[in-house]
């Protein structure tokens, strides 16, 4: 027997003259719950993907100061390059970043994951 069977069962055993509006409520709750639900995985989803990007913002800044701290203006081609990277990318550029003798060799034999 499947839910809905089941439901129509219990709902004619309790009171049969309201069965067709006991199985209507049921099938509303439900239709509440997975709409709450999907409101819910939708929300977490965006608040994911909310933070990423946020995290990705705040790497590319830290690591365009660092540069820039270190050894000055930094160029529109490593801008754009650094730009197009991902959060994960941008880690290990972050700390040889920081311990680099130049520019050229933060990026020096270096490719995205």
């Amino acid at each position: 027997m499947n839910l809905d069977g089941a439901v129509r069962h219990v709902a004619s055993k309790a009171n049969p003259e309201k069965e067709d509006d006991m199985v209507s409520l049921a099938a509303q709750q439900w239709m509440k719950e997975g709409e709450a639900a999907g409101i819910a995985k939708g929300e977490a989803a965006g608040i994911a993907k909310g933070e990423a990007k946020g995290l990705k913002a705040a790497r590319v800044d830290d690591l365009f100061d660092i540069l820039e701290a270190r050894f000055g203006s930094v160029d529109d081609s490593v801008r754009e390059r650094i730009a197009e990277m991902s959060a994960d990318d941008l880690r290990p550029l972050l700390r040889r970043a920081a311990t680099a003798p130049d520019i050229a060799t933060v990026f020096e034999g270096w490719s995205p994951q």
